[in-house]
């Protein structure tokens, strides 16, 4: 039997947090027929959750900052991209720091590994 596609592989991780601990508390149901695909270029909310996902996986795995090879400075996308993380001025500094923000996603009986925790 071939591999599945990436988007299948996706779509059965999702149909499969039903199965979790937490969403068996939560009765969170989520039936694989009602996952869809859909191009976000036609929905607004879709593209503004695109721009605000590719932000936060940017800002975590440490792309912004990297330089292009043989650069002194980093590129448009890059510093537009850090833009989008830091958001407007008018926020305090230690907005990303909160309890809330998007980073602390983490259940409250989960454990961290030391070994594989990003540098700080």
């Amino acid at each position: 039997m071939g591999r599945l596609p990436k988007n299948e592989t996706f779509k059965g991780s999702l149909a499969g947090l039903e199965h979790s601990p937490a969403f068996r508390r939560a009765k969170v149901l989520i039936p694989r027929d009602q996952i869809a695909e859909v191009r976000s270029h036609d929905h607004v909310v879709m593209q503004f959750l695109d721009v605000v996902l590719g932000a936060m996986q940017f800002r975590l795995n440490d792309h912004h900052k990297r330089k292009p090879e043989g650069s002194a400075s980093r590129g448009k996308k890059t510093v537009a991209k850090e833009t989008v993380y830091h958001g407007p001025s008018c926020h305090p500094p230690n907005r990303w720091l909160g309890h809330d923000r998007h980073w602390c996603f983490q259940p409250a009986d989960g454990e961290l590994d030391p070994g594989r925790a990003k540098p700080r």
